[in-house]
């Protein structure tokens, strides 16, 4: 991966942002996230958001799951954890308001996130299970600069109200653009304030 390259690219939009929104009551960006991280990471990335997602949360399965289903789908993909790690998943995964004992398919789609853009919401066991699910350690280096990169980005279009087109790309990196883009949407996407528009 070529880090001058994708420096530019960030300063570029950065640039772009700025120049969109001078004087200007709104903007218009489309942006490929891929601009940013190589291809081949992503493409780790997308497969590992894509088990966790719908094989070890079920999304398509049972309207319900229960923390014993995702131990199970855990085992099914050798992945070692302990009791306060699926704790600790489950916090991140249940609404506030959700006392009971299982999550509802909206509850995992809506916050089904393996690897979070945000520092403050990061888990070293959904690390974990991204390495076991194929993506290595300097894919992980490398998501924390890009996250930052994407992060710094949308709150700038928020300051200044350049709507942001995240772009469709290839179907084999989808559900990992899907669920940043996801994120972001949760984060910026406040009240009348709509800042991420997904170009797909």
């Amino acid at each position: 991966m070529d880090k001058a390259v994708i420096r530019k690219v960030h300063g570029d939009l950065i640039e772009s942002i700025n120049a969109l929104t001078e004087g200007k009551p709104e903007g218009h960006l489309a942006i490929k996230l891929t601009s940013m991280i190589t291809i081949d990471i992503m493409t780790r990335l997308s497969h590992a958001q894509g088990v966790f997602l719908e094989d070890i949360l079920q999304l398509w399965g049972p309207e319900t799951i229960t923390k014993e289903d995702i131990k199970a789908k855990l085992n099914q993909w050798n992945i070692t954890f302990k009791e306060k790690d699926i704790e600790d998943l489950w916090s991140r995964l249940k609404f506030s308001d959700n006392t009971g004992d299982s999550l509802s398919r909206v509850e995992r789609y809506a916050n089904g996130h393996l690897l979070s853009i945000f520092p403050e919401n990061r888990s070293v066991f959904n690390q974990h299970i991204a390495t076991k699910l194929g993506v290595t350690a300097d894919d992980l280096s490398i998501f924390e600069t890009f996250s930052g990169q994407v992060v710094e980005i949308t709150a700038l279009s928020h300051q200044r109200n350049c709507l942001l087109y995240v772009d469709a790309e290839q179907s084999y990196m989808q559900r990992g653009l899907d669920s940043i883009a996801h994120q972001l949407t949760h984060r910026y996407n406040r009240g009348d304030k709509v800042i991420i528009m997904n170009g797909f």
